[in-house]
Protein backbone atom coordinates (compact mmCIF):
# COMPACT_ATOMS: atom_id res chain seq x y z
CA UNK A 1 0.00 0.00 0.00
CA UNK A 2 1.20 3.19 -1.56
CA UNK A 3 0.05 6.92 0.78
CA UNK A 4 0.64 9.74 -0.88
CA UNK A 5 0.91 12.92 0.94
CA UNK A 6 -0.21 16.44 -0.41
CA UNK A 7 1.59 19.41 0.79
CA UNK A 8 -0.02 21.60 3.09
CA UNK A 9 -1.71 24.34 0.34
CA UNK A 10 -2.76 27.97 2.35
CA UNK A 11 -5.90 29.19 0.99
CA UNK A 12 -4.64 31.77 -1.12
CA UNK A 13 -2.91 28.74 -3.27
CA UNK A 14 -6.30 27.05 -3.57
CA UNK A 15 -8.06 29.74 -4.77
CA UNK A 16 -5.43 29.83 -7.89
CA UNK A 17 -5.95 26.30 -7.87
CA UNK A 18 -9.43 26.56 -8.27
CA UNK A 19 -9.19 28.58 -11.32
CA UNK A 20 -8.37 26.18 -13.68
CA UNK A 21 -5.66 24.96 -16.24
CA UNK A 22 -7.63 27.50 -18.73
CA UNK A 23 -6.57 30.69 -16.74
CA UNK A 24 -3.46 33.07 -17.50
CA UNK A 25 -2.14 35.69 -15.72
CA UNK A 26 -2.76 39.30 -16.75
CA UNK A 27 0.41 41.09 -18.59
CA UNK A 28 1.88 43.54 -16.18
CA UNK A 29 3.44 45.55 -19.48
CA UNK A 30 2.35 45.26 -23.25
CA UNK A 31 4.23 43.32 -25.78
CA UNK A 32 4.21 47.19 -27.82
CA UNK A 33 7.32 45.81 -30.22
CA UNK A 34 5.89 42.66 -30.68
CA UNK A 35 2.81 44.11 -32.09
CA UNK A 36 4.53 46.64 -33.87
CA UNK A 37 6.95 43.58 -35.89
CA UNK A 38 3.43 41.45 -36.54
CA UNK A 39 1.57 44.64 -38.49
CA UNK A 40 4.99 45.39 -40.69
CA UNK A 41 4.80 41.57 -41.80
CA UNK A 42 1.00 41.76 -41.86
CA UNK A 43 1.22 45.26 -44.05
CA UNK A 44 3.89 43.85 -46.39
CA UNK A 45 1.25 41.88 -49.00
CA UNK A 46 -0.85 45.31 -49.18
CA UNK A 47 -1.01 48.28 -51.32
CA UNK A 48 1.57 50.65 -50.10
CA UNK A 49 -1.43 53.59 -49.29
CA UNK A 50 -3.72 50.18 -47.45
CA UNK A 51 -0.51 49.17 -45.50
CA UNK A 52 0.12 52.89 -44.65
CA UNK A 53 -3.70 53.45 -43.71
CA UNK A 54 -3.78 50.08 -41.22
CA UNK A 55 -0.42 50.80 -39.60
CA UNK A 56 -1.52 54.56 -38.56
CA UNK A 57 -5.00 52.77 -37.28
CA UNK A 58 -3.29 50.19 -35.32
CA UNK A 59 -0.11 52.49 -34.16
CA UNK A 60 -2.91 55.31 -33.00
CA UNK A 61 -4.81 52.72 -30.94
CA UNK A 62 -1.62 51.30 -29.52
CA UNK A 63 -0.71 54.44 -28.43
CA UNK A 64 -3.38 54.68 -26.17
CA UNK A 65 -3.86 51.17 -24.93
CA UNK A 66 -3.47 50.26 -21.16
CA UNK A 67 -2.36 47.74 -19.56
CA UNK A 68 -5.44 45.39 -18.47
CA UNK A 69 -6.06 45.12 -14.16
CA UNK A 70 -4.48 42.26 -12.41
CA UNK A 71 -6.74 39.28 -12.18
CA UNK A 72 -4.32 37.89 -9.40
CA UNK A 73 -4.10 39.17 -6.06
CA UNK A 74 -0.41 39.66 -4.40
CA UNK A 75 -1.15 36.44 -2.15
CA UNK A 76 -2.40 34.58 -5.33
CA UNK A 77 0.58 35.35 -7.25
CA UNK A 78 3.03 34.43 -3.99
CA UNK A 79 1.27 31.24 -3.77
CA UNK A 80 2.12 30.72 -7.78
CA UNK A 81 5.90 31.37 -7.01
CA UNK A 82 5.78 29.31 -3.89
CA UNK A 83 4.38 26.59 -6.00
CA UNK A 84 6.72 27.06 -8.65
CA UNK A 85 9.46 26.25 -5.94
CA UNK A 86 7.88 22.48 -4.73
CA UNK A 87 8.93 19.93 -6.23
CA UNK A 88 6.73 17.47 -5.04
CA UNK A 89 3.25 18.86 -6.92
Amino acid sequence: MIELVAPFVPVHGSNVLARGLNFAIAPSVLPKEEFVIAIQKASRGMKPDEGDVFRNEVLSSLRSAKCPKPNLSRQELQALTDFKEIQTL
